[in-house]
């Protein structure tokens, strides 16, 4: 399976059910490496989300053997989290995980999953404590 190839303008204008059938048929593509940048989608489908996007924006770095994730929120290094692909709890299709919660006291109930919708975009569903609480945007370093 190939990736979708959707711009990242089209994902901050979706609805959560677009964004919801887009990470389902979209393929898990590989490990990320280097150094990436995240975007929460706050309240799909409502027109919020183009205009707060950069408020909710994010750094990280993916380990050059793709295992672990750092994030950054502004200039204070934040989180680590472990990385690899593994059932994503969407759909059980593969998907990449990144998992904070051996690595973070304070975001132990912290899961992301990724799958690629364009070569250099992962769209990505976050959760806390097994609950969906939202979807974000990475944008990897080209």
């Amino acid at each position: 399976m190939t990736a979708v190839c959707v711009s990242e303008e089209a994902l901050l204008h979706a609805t959560d059910r677009e964004l919801d059938r887009l990470f389902r048929t979209s393929p898990v593509g590989e490990l990320p490496a280097g150094p990436a940048d995240g975007t929460a989608l706050v309240a799909p489908g409502s027109g919020l989300t183009a205009n707060l996007a950069r408020l909710a924006a994010w750094h990280g770095v993916f380990s050059p053997d793709g295992q672990s994730l750092v994030t950054q929120l502004g200039p204070v290094r934040s989180m680590e989290a472990f990385v690899e692909p593994g059932p994503s709890w969407v759909d059980a299709r593969e998907c990449v995980v990144l998992d904070y919660s051996g690595t973070s006291l304070l975001a132990r109930g912290v899961r992301g999953e990724l799958r690629r919708v364009a070569p250099e975009l992962c769209l990505g569903v976050m959760w806390l404590f097994r609950r969906r609480v939202g979807w974000f945007l990475l944008r990897m370093a080209g």
